[in-house]
Protein backbone atom coordinates (compact mmCIF):
# COMPACT_ATOMS: atom_id res chain seq x y z
CA UNK A 1 0.00 0.00 0.00
CA UNK A 2 1.61 3.72 -0.83
CA UNK A 3 1.36 6.33 1.71
CA UNK A 4 1.89 9.91 1.48
CA UNK A 5 0.92 11.49 5.26
CA UNK A 6 0.47 8.65 6.28
CA UNK A 7 -2.65 8.54 4.05
CA UNK A 8 -3.90 5.10 1.79
CA UNK A 9 -3.45 5.70 -1.75
CA UNK A 10 -4.46 2.78 -3.21
CA UNK A 11 -7.25 4.04 -4.94
CA UNK A 12 -5.89 7.04 -6.94
CA UNK A 13 -6.23 6.82 -10.77
CA UNK A 14 -3.56 7.76 -13.02
CA UNK A 15 -6.14 10.38 -13.77
CA UNK A 16 -6.27 11.52 -11.26
CA UNK A 17 -2.74 12.14 -11.31
CA UNK A 18 -2.51 13.86 -14.89
CA UNK A 19 -5.77 16.14 -13.68
CA UNK A 20 -3.23 17.64 -11.08
CA UNK A 21 -0.37 18.03 -13.27
CA UNK A 22 -2.51 19.46 -15.66
CA UNK A 23 -3.69 22.01 -13.20
CA UNK A 24 -0.45 22.82 -11.96
CA UNK A 25 1.07 23.93 -15.17
CA UNK A 26 -2.28 25.59 -16.43
CA UNK A 27 -2.82 27.30 -13.32
CA UNK A 28 -6.36 27.24 -14.11
CA UNK A 29 -8.99 23.76 -13.29
CA UNK A 30 -10.86 24.62 -16.99
CA UNK A 31 -7.69 25.39 -18.91
CA UNK A 32 -6.78 21.98 -17.87
CA UNK A 33 -9.95 20.82 -18.37
CA UNK A 34 -9.86 21.60 -21.96
CA UNK A 35 -5.93 20.21 -22.77
CA UNK A 36 -7.50 16.67 -20.86
CA UNK A 37 -11.26 17.17 -23.06
CA UNK A 38 -13.05 16.27 -19.63
CA UNK A 39 -15.02 18.31 -18.01
CA UNK A 40 -13.92 21.05 -15.19
CA UNK A 41 -16.03 19.65 -12.83
CA UNK A 42 -13.92 15.65 -13.22
CA UNK A 43 -10.46 17.37 -13.02
CA UNK A 44 -11.88 19.82 -10.14
CA UNK A 45 -13.09 15.98 -8.56
CA UNK A 46 -9.84 14.58 -9.40
CA UNK A 47 -7.82 16.84 -7.89
CA UNK A 48 -10.59 16.66 -4.48
CA UNK A 49 -9.89 13.08 -4.03
CA UNK A 50 -6.30 13.23 -3.99
CA UNK A 51 -5.90 15.93 -1.32
CA UNK A 52 -8.88 13.98 0.57
CA UNK A 53 -6.60 11.48 0.41
CA UNK A 54 -3.57 13.05 1.50
CA UNK A 55 -5.33 14.58 3.57
CA UNK A 56 -3.94 18.19 2.71
CA UNK A 57 -4.10 20.96 0.24
CA UNK A 58 -2.49 20.77 -3.09
CA UNK A 59 -3.92 24.07 -4.60
CA UNK A 60 -5.11 27.10 -3.51
CA UNK A 61 -8.39 28.34 -5.36
CA UNK A 62 -9.49 31.73 -6.56
CA UNK A 63 -12.08 33.05 -9.45
CA UNK A 64 -8.91 33.51 -11.45
CA UNK A 65 -6.31 31.34 -10.75
CA UNK A 66 -5.31 28.06 -9.19
CA UNK A 67 -2.02 28.43 -7.47
CA UNK A 68 0.18 25.31 -6.17
CA UNK A 69 0.81 25.09 -2.22
CA UNK A 70 4.27 24.34 -1.04
CA UNK A 71 3.21 20.78 -0.89
CA UNK A 72 1.68 20.55 -3.68
CA UNK A 73 4.85 21.44 -5.68
CA UNK A 74 6.67 18.69 -4.05
CA UNK A 75 3.90 16.32 -4.55
CA UNK A 76 3.60 17.68 -8.52
CA UNK A 77 7.55 16.44 -8.74
CA UNK A 78 6.78 13.24 -7.65
CA UNK A 79 3.24 12.73 -9.98
CA UNK A 80 5.72 13.81 -12.80
CA UNK A 81 8.07 11.52 -12.13
CA UNK A 82 6.33 9.29 -11.94
CA UNK A 83 3.96 9.48 -14.74
CA UNK A 84 7.12 10.00 -17.21
CA UNK A 85 8.15 6.93 -16.03
CA UNK A 86 5.13 4.80 -16.13
CA UNK A 87 4.79 6.66 -20.00
CA UNK A 88 8.18 5.19 -21.15
CA UNK A 89 7.73 1.58 -19.61
CA UNK A 90 4.29 1.69 -21.54
CA UNK A 91 5.44 2.87 -24.86
CA UNK A 92 8.60 0.83 -25.12
CA UNK A 93 7.71 -1.99 -23.45
CA UNK A 94 10.39 -4.69 -22.87
CA UNK A 95 12.83 -2.10 -24.61
CA UNK A 96 14.72 0.26 -22.24
CA UNK A 97 14.62 3.60 -22.63
CA UNK A 98 18.03 5.36 -23.94
CA UNK A 99 18.88 7.59 -21.15
CA UNK A 100 18.52 11.13 -23.56
CA UNK A 101 15.38 9.96 -25.15
CA UNK A 102 12.65 12.14 -24.22
CA UNK A 103 11.84 15.93 -24.55
CA UNK A 104 13.73 18.86 -22.36
CA UNK A 105 13.14 22.71 -21.32
CA UNK A 106 16.38 24.27 -20.48
CA UNK A 107 16.69 27.72 -19.37
CA UNK A 108 20.09 29.20 -20.47
CA UNK A 109 21.99 32.96 -20.27
CA UNK A 110 22.46 34.47 -24.22
CA UNK A 111 25.98 34.36 -23.75
CA UNK A 112 26.48 30.83 -22.63
CA UNK A 113 23.77 29.68 -25.37
CA UNK A 114 26.41 31.30 -28.39
CA UNK A 115 29.78 30.52 -26.67
CA UNK A 116 29.37 27.29 -24.60
CA UNK A 117 26.65 25.59 -25.53
CA UNK A 118 25.45 26.25 -28.74
CA UNK A 119 28.69 24.47 -30.54
CA UNK A 120 27.87 21.42 -28.12
CA UNK A 121 24.52 21.22 -30.04
CA UNK A 122 25.27 19.18 -33.33
CA UNK A 123 26.82 16.24 -31.82
CA UNK A 124 24.43 15.64 -29.06
CA UNK A 125 21.30 15.80 -30.95
CA UNK A 126 23.01 14.16 -33.62
CA UNK A 127 24.24 11.12 -31.03
CA UNK A 128 21.04 11.35 -29.73
CA UNK A 129 18.11 10.93 -32.13
CA UNK A 130 15.40 10.57 -29.31
CA UNK A 131 15.61 13.63 -27.77
CA UNK A 132 14.09 17.05 -28.16
CA UNK A 133 15.28 20.45 -26.55
CA UNK A 134 13.75 23.66 -25.85
CA UNK A 135 16.11 26.02 -24.88
CA UNK A 136 15.24 29.12 -23.62
CA UNK A 137 17.77 31.88 -23.64
CA UNK A 138 17.44 34.25 -20.71
CA UNK A 139 19.48 35.14 -17.29
CA UNK A 140 16.46 34.88 -14.80
CA UNK A 141 15.70 32.37 -12.62
CA UNK A 142 12.92 30.19 -13.93
CA UNK A 143 9.30 29.88 -12.17
CA UNK A 144 10.44 25.75 -12.84
CA UNK A 145 6.34 24.61 -12.24
CA UNK A 146 5.03 27.25 -14.09
CA UNK A 147 7.32 27.08 -17.16
CA UNK A 148 8.00 23.07 -16.97
CA UNK A 149 11.65 23.38 -16.93
CA UNK A 150 13.80 20.77 -16.23
CA UNK A 151 17.61 22.37 -15.85
CA UNK A 152 18.41 26.11 -15.88
CA UNK A 153 22.00 27.47 -16.18
CA UNK A 154 22.39 30.44 -13.94
CA UNK A 155 25.42 32.83 -14.05
CA UNK A 156 25.59 33.82 -10.28
CA UNK A 157 28.18 34.61 -7.65
CA UNK A 158 25.96 32.84 -5.32
CA UNK A 159 22.05 31.13 -5.45
CA UNK A 160 19.28 32.98 -3.58
CA UNK A 161 17.20 30.12 -4.57
CA UNK A 162 15.50 26.63 -2.16
CA UNK A 163 16.33 24.44 -5.47
CA UNK A 164 19.23 21.99 -5.59
CA UNK A 165 22.24 22.66 -7.90
CA UNK A 166 25.54 21.79 -8.98
CA UNK A 167 28.49 24.32 -9.69
CA UNK A 168 30.19 23.55 -13.18
CA UNK A 169 33.10 25.66 -12.97
CA UNK A 170 34.31 29.01 -11.58
CA UNK A 171 33.61 32.19 -14.05
CA UNK A 172 36.15 34.51 -14.68
CA UNK A 173 35.63 37.84 -16.65
CA UNK A 174 38.10 39.91 -18.32
CA UNK A 175 39.04 43.01 -19.01
CA UNK A 176 39.53 43.78 -23.49
CA UNK A 177 39.62 45.80 -25.94
CA UNK A 178 40.28 46.04 -29.93
CA UNK A 179 43.92 46.14 -30.96
CA UNK A 180 42.33 48.98 -33.35
CA UNK A 181 41.25 51.20 -29.98
CA UNK A 182 44.38 50.45 -28.03
CA UNK A 183 46.42 52.00 -30.43
CA UNK A 184 44.10 54.71 -31.02
CA UNK A 185 43.71 55.56 -27.49
CA UNK A 186 46.20 53.48 -25.65
CA UNK A 187 46.16 50.93 -23.37
CA UNK A 188 44.96 51.72 -19.39
CA UNK A 189 47.46 50.95 -16.86
CA UNK A 190 45.13 51.50 -13.98
CA UNK A 191 41.28 51.17 -13.34
CA UNK A 192 41.41 55.12 -12.81
CA UNK A 193 42.86 55.13 -16.49
CA UNK A 194 39.34 53.80 -17.45
CA UNK A 195 37.77 57.34 -17.10
CA UNK A 196 39.39 58.44 -19.58
CA UNK A 197 38.43 55.61 -21.98
CA UNK A 198 34.97 54.72 -23.93
CA UNK A 199 33.68 51.95 -22.14
CA UNK A 200 31.15 49.52 -23.25
CA UNK A 201 28.99 48.35 -20.13
CA UNK A 202 26.69 45.86 -18.90
CA UNK A 203 22.65 46.65 -18.16
CA UNK A 204 20.78 44.38 -15.55
CA UNK A 205 17.30 45.48 -15.09
CA UNK A 206 17.92 49.06 -16.82
CA UNK A 207 20.59 50.19 -14.59
CA UNK A 208 24.35 50.05 -15.06
CA UNK A 209 26.08 46.65 -13.35
CA UNK A 210 29.54 48.37 -11.80
CA UNK A 211 32.37 46.76 -12.83
CA UNK A 212 34.29 45.01 -9.93
CA UNK A 213 38.21 45.71 -9.55
CA UNK A 214 40.24 44.11 -7.09
CA UNK A 215 43.07 46.61 -5.19
CA UNK A 216 45.48 45.61 -2.55
CA UNK A 217 43.42 42.46 -2.01
CA UNK A 218 40.21 44.48 -1.98
CA UNK A 219 37.42 43.90 -4.39
CA UNK A 220 35.03 46.71 -4.97
CA UNK A 221 32.27 48.02 -7.19
CA UNK A 222 33.41 50.72 -9.50
CA UNK A 223 30.91 52.99 -11.22
CA UNK A 224 30.80 52.50 -15.03
CA UNK A 225 29.65 54.88 -17.96
CA UNK A 226 30.16 54.36 -21.49
CA UNK A 227 28.76 55.86 -24.40
CA UNK A 228 27.49 52.09 -25.19
CA UNK A 229 25.14 50.47 -23.05
CA UNK A 230 23.18 47.21 -23.56
CA UNK A 231 21.55 44.69 -21.78
CA UNK A 232 22.62 42.14 -24.70
CA UNK A 233 26.08 40.77 -24.04
CA UNK A 234 26.66 39.56 -27.61
CA UNK A 235 25.96 42.87 -28.97
CA UNK A 236 28.43 44.45 -26.61
CA UNK A 237 31.10 42.26 -27.54
CA UNK A 238 30.49 42.94 -31.62
CA UNK A 239 31.10 46.63 -30.45
CA UNK A 240 33.88 45.87 -28.30
CA UNK A 241 35.52 43.52 -31.81
CA UNK A 242 34.49 46.83 -33.72
CA UNK A 243 36.40 49.40 -31.79
CA UNK A 244 33.92 50.98 -30.20
CA UNK A 245 35.51 50.91 -26.38
CA UNK A 246 36.70 48.70 -23.45
CA UNK A 247 34.54 45.78 -22.59
CA UNK A 248 34.38 44.03 -19.60
CA UNK A 249 33.16 40.32 -20.28
CA UNK A 250 33.12 36.41 -19.10
CA UNK A 251 36.19 34.55 -20.45
CA UNK A 252 34.28 31.74 -22.01
CA UNK A 253 32.39 34.61 -24.11
CA UNK A 254 35.34 36.17 -25.84
CA UNK A 255 38.16 33.36 -24.85
CA UNK A 256 38.33 32.66 -29.53
CA UNK A 257 38.59 36.18 -29.77
CA UNK A 258 41.31 36.49 -26.98
CA UNK A 259 43.45 33.76 -28.66
CA UNK A 260 43.28 34.52 -32.02
CA UNK A 261 44.24 38.46 -30.93
CA UNK A 262 40.87 40.06 -32.09
CA UNK A 263 41.10 41.35 -28.74
CA UNK A 264 43.37 41.67 -26.12
CA UNK A 265 43.19 41.57 -22.27
CA UNK A 266 44.30 44.46 -20.26
CA UNK A 267 44.03 45.31 -16.57
CA UNK A 268 44.59 41.63 -15.61
CA UNK A 269 46.32 42.28 -12.25
CA UNK A 270 42.92 44.29 -11.18
CA UNK A 271 40.22 41.36 -12.55
CA UNK A 272 38.86 39.50 -9.92
CA UNK A 273 36.52 36.02 -9.83
CA UNK A 274 33.39 36.81 -8.43
CA UNK A 275 31.09 34.58 -10.12
CA UNK A 276 30.28 31.10 -11.57
CA UNK A 277 28.27 28.57 -13.51
CA UNK A 278 25.83 26.78 -11.75
CA UNK A 279 23.07 24.34 -13.10
CA UNK A 280 19.84 24.36 -11.16
CA UNK A 281 17.49 21.69 -11.00
CA UNK A 282 13.80 21.74 -9.73
CA UNK A 283 14.11 18.66 -7.74
CA UNK A 284 17.17 16.73 -6.11
CA UNK A 285 15.57 13.12 -5.88
CA UNK A 286 13.19 13.25 -8.64
CA UNK A 287 15.62 13.75 -11.81
CA UNK A 288 14.27 12.02 -15.19
CA UNK A 289 17.75 10.36 -16.66
CA UNK A 290 17.43 12.57 -20.14
CA UNK A 291 18.00 15.42 -17.96
CA UNK A 292 21.09 13.52 -15.78
CA UNK A 293 22.58 12.46 -18.81
CA UNK A 294 21.88 16.31 -20.34
CA UNK A 295 24.05 17.82 -17.49
CA UNK A 296 26.76 15.58 -17.32
CA UNK A 297 26.83 15.75 -20.91
CA UNK A 298 27.42 19.71 -20.63
CA UNK A 299 30.00 19.05 -17.61
CA UNK A 300 31.97 16.72 -19.06
CA UNK A 301 32.19 18.66 -22.64
CA UNK A 302 33.68 22.07 -20.39
CA UNK A 303 35.90 19.92 -18.68
CA UNK A 304 38.55 20.87 -15.56
CA UNK A 305 39.60 23.33 -15.74
CA UNK A 306 36.70 24.37 -18.72
CA UNK A 307 37.92 24.27 -21.95
CA UNK A 308 37.99 28.00 -22.45
CA UNK A 309 40.49 28.15 -19.28
CA UNK A 310 42.73 25.32 -19.94
CA UNK A 311 44.74 26.36 -23.03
Amino acid sequence: MARVGGQPLDSVSIASLRSYIAVVEAKSFSVAARQLRLATSTVSKHVVGLERDLGYPLIYRNTRRANVTEAGERFYQRCKSILFELDEAVSRGDTPAAPMDGHLRITVPPSFATAVLSPMLPTLLGDHPGLSVDLIVTSALPDFIRERIDLAILLRETLPTKFPSRRLCANPRVFCASPGYLDAHGVPQTPEDLAAHRCIVSLISGEVDPWMIRQKGIVKPMPMSGQLASDNGNLLKLSCLSGCGIGNFYRFHVYKELASGALVEILPDYQCQTNNIYAVLPHRQLVPPRTQAFLEHIADRIGSPPFWLAG
